[in-house]
This record gives C-alpha cells, sequence and structure tokens, in this order.
C-alpha cells in the first residue's frame, strides 16, 4: 500500500508504483508488461477525510461535489491496465462528477469509455445544449471523454473500459453514433 499525498493506495502489480495522477497510465516499463491491478479506496480512511481523498483521486480529470450533509463518502475504484484499454470499477455512495471545458483543455483524455452500470442509476448532461441520458443498471452506453459533462449518480457500480478514439479508427463511425446513447436492445442488456 502507497501513500501519495496522504491517500492510500494499493497497486497489486509486482514491482509497481503510481501516484494519484498516474492512474491507468502506466510508466514505460510498464506498458509492454502483463496487466496490472490498481485499487483506491476510501474505507480505511476516518469518516472525516473520505471525500476530500475521493474529491483529490479525480481531480486530474473531474471535480466531484457531495450530497449536502453527508457524513462520508466510502468509494472504491479497481484500475485493471491492459495494452492500449484501461478497466475500472467503481463503487461509490452519491455523488456529482463534473467534468469541465478546462479539464479537457488540460487532460487531453481524448477517449471512448464503455460503461455499464452494475447498480443504482447514472445520469448524465453535456455542457452543449440540453442532452441529458439516464443510464440505468444493466444499461451500456458509449461515452467520450473530449467535451465536459455533469454526471450525477446514486450509490452506485459501474464498469468503465477506456482508450483512445484514435485506437480504432475503423470503429470511430459507429461509435460517434452511438455516443450518449443507451443501448437498450437485449444484446446490449447485461
Amino acid at each position: 500500500q502507497f501513500v501519495q499525498a496522504g491517500i492510500p493506495i494499493l497497486d497489486r502489480s509486482v514491482g509497481a508504483r503510481r501516484d494519484i495522477e498516474g492512474i491507468g497510465k502506466p510508466s514505460a516499463p510498464e506498458a509492454s508488461a502483463a496487466p496490472s491491478t490498481l485499487v483506491f479506496s476510501t474505507h480505511a480512511l476516518p469518516t472525516a477525510h473520505q471525500a476530500d481523498a475521493w474529491r483529490a483521486g479525480n481531480a486530474p480529470s473531474l471535480d466531484v461535489r457531495f450530497n449536502e450533509g453527508a457524513l462520508g463518502f466510502a468509494a472504491e475504484r479497481e484500475v485493471i491496465s491492459f495494452g492500449p484499454f484501461v478497466m475500472t470499477r467503481v463503487v461509490a455512495d452519491s455523488a456529482t462528477a463534473i467534468r469541465t471545458r478546462h479539464h479537457v483543455r488540460r487532460d487531453g483524455l481524448d477517449h471512448w469509455c464503455f460503461n455499464l452500470t452494475v447498480r443504482g442509476d447514472r445520469r448524465f448532461r453535456w455542457d452543449r445544449g440540453d442532452r441529458c441520458l439516464s443510464v440505468p443498471a444493466g444499461q451500456l452506453h458509449v461515452q467520450a471523454l473530449d467535451e465536459a459533462y455533469w454526471g450525477f449518480r446514486e450509490h452506485t457500480e459501474w464498469i468503465g473500459v477506456f482508450f483512445a478514439r484514435d485506437s480504432l479508427p475503423g470503429l470511430s463511425v459507429h461509435l460517434d453514433a452511438t455516443r450518449d446513447h443507451p443501448r437498450a436492445a437485449a444484446r446490449s442488456r447485461m
């Protein structure tokens, strides 16, 4: 278990060391290594520090707001990197994730994300007009990180697979056509 910026991080890969901003971004020697797993959890922290730790762990790419009056914020993120893909599983209390235009410009994450909501409800509002999306449990949706959004979640568990938008150019047209639309067909329901 490592502690960076006061935040405990458990890295299950052999000999690996990462800080908060390095989540999902293996260093050059690790990029060709076997998949590694990184876990970031607030469960072992004192209740009064959980929300700040989760906010700090997301700060490079998101702002996080918590329900007013919440005493703590129980959450866990497991990240597995394999080749050009990163899979993440998040189990968390209710919160709002805000990806601003500033985040988009600063972090340069031009990635696709296949999201599966396992438990709870996730809702999104994009920073371009009045586009909104509700994603109930069992629903798959395609998201792009090249734009600002607000993501509301209520006691959720979700799994996402991230990859650079230019890594699969043959699929880009199809992914762009389905982005931000829930996949309600029987084949996409999990």
